[in-house]
């Protein structure tokens, strides 16, 4: 593991630490690999629309419009249900469902009669991947991104539960956006690791972003699916329930999930402010190299009500991943509790 000279908790991963031996059998074996997970999400619809006619998708109101704008792309009208709120869910052809940063909470049966295509990325370490039990369903698809948890420059993955992709490949447009990816995460371990104070590499891992946001498109890597089929779920697992937890010694009156339960495996530990103060804490964190994201921006792709969009506002995601040690955690819960105390 790489020894920390430039601390800095956050932002992007650069490398994947936490490989095993043996196969994790994580993944079913109808999983498909590719560039990221919007590329596998794109793949999945145009498969549907090679097999149904469809019209609509219902997603819930709390997601990235990088979710969203797949389906506004292949002319397929996008509705929202609240958050959390499986009552909710209006007439559709699609159901896209996802258990938000790992915690399982909604394990009611949901009766729906179109097509199922559920976003794994934040449950693929929380045990039975968080999945819906989903009665009826013409088809079932899954799919994630590996980014959010390691080093992965790629990692994109799907699947269609029960049957096979009938779709054409995506078509790989350039390598450089694995080769921007290469280099930024070289870079970061070397700034991490005290080898450069230069932090050129956010601008490597910027310009990779953007090139996704343009449609870039390609499959994984074979490094990166074999590093995937490795990954040692239960330290991975460990790691982040342990410090998720010391985590919300602090902040467990503030955050969305204010305890970590059995089959629980934290993304990260997201909390919730009024946003003035949200943004101060950001910034007080920012200040002393702690890097906690917001999720997600609101877009013009988010046509929600005024009482779904608050949560946008108000959100941070502490980071509670496997790279950092309880000191860390130490770190931040100081941070946390130095800035609220000034504000009582």
């Amino acid at each position: 593991m790489t020894v920390l000279s430039n601390r800095e908790i956050g932002s992007e991963f650069w490398s994947i630490p936490v490989l095993s031996q043996k196969e994790n059998n994580l993944f079913p074996k109808e999983t498909s690999w590719f560039l990221s997970g919007r590329v596998a999400l794109e793949y999945i619809i145009s498969d549907i629309k090679a097999k149904f006619c469809v019209s609509s998708v219902a997603m819930p109101s709390w997601c990235c419009d990088s979710m969203i704008i797949p389906f506004v792309k292949n002319g397929i009208e996008v509705m929202f249900y609240t958050f959390q709120d499986s009552d909710s869910i209006p007439e559709c052809d699609i159901l896209f469902c996802m258990e938000h940063f790992g915690y399982i909470r909604n394990g009611k049966e949901i009766n729906f009669p179109g097509i199922v295509i559920h976003d794994v990325t934040h449950s693929l370490f929380s045990e039975n991947l968080g999945m819906k039990k989903i009665n009826g369903a013409k088809a079932q698809y899954f799919f994630g991104s590996l980014r959010k948890w390691a080093g992965f420059k790629t990692g994109g993955f799907a699947g269609c539960l029960g049957g096979e992709f009938t779709a054409q490949t995506p078509i790989v447009t350039s390598n450089e956006y694995i080769k921007l990816r290469t280099q930024a995460m070289l870079d970061k371990e070397k700034y991490i690791s005290g080898k450069t104070d230069s932090k050129e590499y956010l601008k490597l891992f910027s310009k990779a972003e953007e090139m996704l946001d343009c449609g870039t498109y390609g499959f994984a890597t074979e490094d990166d699916v074999s590093a995937a089929k490795k990954l040692d779920v239960e330290l991975i697992r460990k790691c982040r329930r342990e410090n998720a937890a010391q985590l919300l010694e602090v902040v467990s009156d503030i955050a969305i999930y204010p305890e970590i339960r059995e089959n629980d495996c934290p993304l990260f530990v997201p909390i919730r402010l009024k946003k003035e103060m949200r943004d101060e804490l950001r910034k007080h964190l920012i200040e002393h190299n702690v890097f906690c994201p917001l999720h997600w921006p609101l877009t013009k792709y988010h046509t929600i009500t005024d009482k779904q969009r608050q949560i946008y506002d108000e959100e941070l995601s502490l980071v509670c991943d496997q790279r950092y040690t309880t000191d860390d955690m130490d770190y931040i819960c100081e941070l946390i509790s130095d800035f609220r105390r000034t504000k009582v």
